[in-house]
Order: structure tokens, then sequence, then C-alpha cells
């Protein structure tokens, strides 16, 4: 079994196997986008698909930057996209989505820098699949109300402002309670 090193994070040959795949999620997000002609939304997904399996196909500190790089413009990319949705189910649904995916992105930083823990794989790959979801959704609702604008300024969205709320708030709360548990445990 290979173990890579990447900055002082420990990454065995089945993380990295197990993150590579759910990586792909990814791939099936941008090709539901494509289905939908969203190709402002397919290419930057599956640009970001492809740096992450190249970051998971053999963790290095180089390759986590640009792996990172690619998955913040498009999730930010995404984002954009999800301002133009009005249905309020569809919009709610995708925060959800979004918003879980990024709590499990924080929570599997965060017992990753324990560095017994192995179980943070386990929520990154949750987080690339739920985020992958929402990626899909987005372009379901984008479909339905014939919207394939993300360059200019959206309408007025409540759902999608509301949501932007709910991230902040909910990361910052999750990113107290991860710290509260965690000193807690380390602690004892």
């Amino acid at each position: 079994m290979h173990i890579y090193t990447v900055g002082s994070h420990t990454v065995h040959q089945w993380q990295a196997t197990l993150l590579f795949r759910s990586s792909l999620t990814f791939l099936g997000a941008a090709v539901v986008a494509a289905a939908f002609e969203d190709y402002e939304i397919s290419l930057p997904v599956a640009i970001a698909c492809a740096l992450s399996c190249y970051y998971w196909n053999s963790p290095s500190l180089s390759r986590r930057r640009v792996d990172l790089i690619g998955a913040i413009c498009a999730m930010v990319h995404v984002v954009l996209g999800a301002f133009w949705i009005i249905d309020t189910t569809y919009a709610c649904l995708a925060w959800a989505f979004f918003i879980f995916g990024v709590s499990c992105f924080q929570l599997s930083w965060k017992i990753s820098t324990n560095k017994n823990a192995t179980h943070w794989a386990y929520y990154h790959a949750f987080a690339h699949t739920f985020c992958a979801l929402a990626v899909c959704l987005v372009c379901s609702a984008r479909d339905a109300e014939n919207v394939k604008i993300v360059y200019s300024f959206p309408p007025r969205n409540t759902a999608g402002e509301f949501g932007l709320l709910a991230l902040a708030v909910v990361a910052g709360v999750l990113s107290v309670l991860i710290q509260l548990v965690w000193d807690s445990r380390t602690s004892s």
C-alpha cells in the first residue's frame, strides 16, 4: 500500500482511490449540464473534475493547489448560475445539497488534521457527491426556466440570497461546533 504525504497530511492509497472515484461524480454532473446544453456550467465542472482526478491519482502539494483553484472556480461558477434560478423548490434543494457538500468538505478537512484519523476521506467523498448533485439540480432548473446566463449580474433572487446567507451561517456554526468537539476530544 502506498502512502502519500501532502504537506502535513497523510493520504493512504485506499483514500486516494476512493476520492479519485468520487471525483468522477463531477464528470457525471458535467455530462448532465452538457445534456441540458448548459456549457457555461459544464466546462468549468469538467475541468474541476479533471484537476481533482489528477490530484487524487497521485496526491502532492502542488497538485492539491491546482485542484483547489479548479474547485473554487467551478463552485463560484455554479453559485453564479444558481442565482438565476427563480423556482424556490429547485433553488432550496440545490442550496441544501451545496451547503451539505461544503459542510462535509469542512468536516473532512478538520478530521484530516488528526494524523491517526483515516475516516476523513468518507466525508470528502460525500462532499464530492453532494456538490455534484447540486450542479445537476442547478442545470436542471436553469433548463426548466430556459436560463443560459452566468456572466451578467443576475436578477434579485431571494432564494439565492438566503442560500448564501445560510451557507455562511452553517459554515460558521459548523466551524465553531467542530472546533469545540475537536478540542474536547483532544484534551481528554
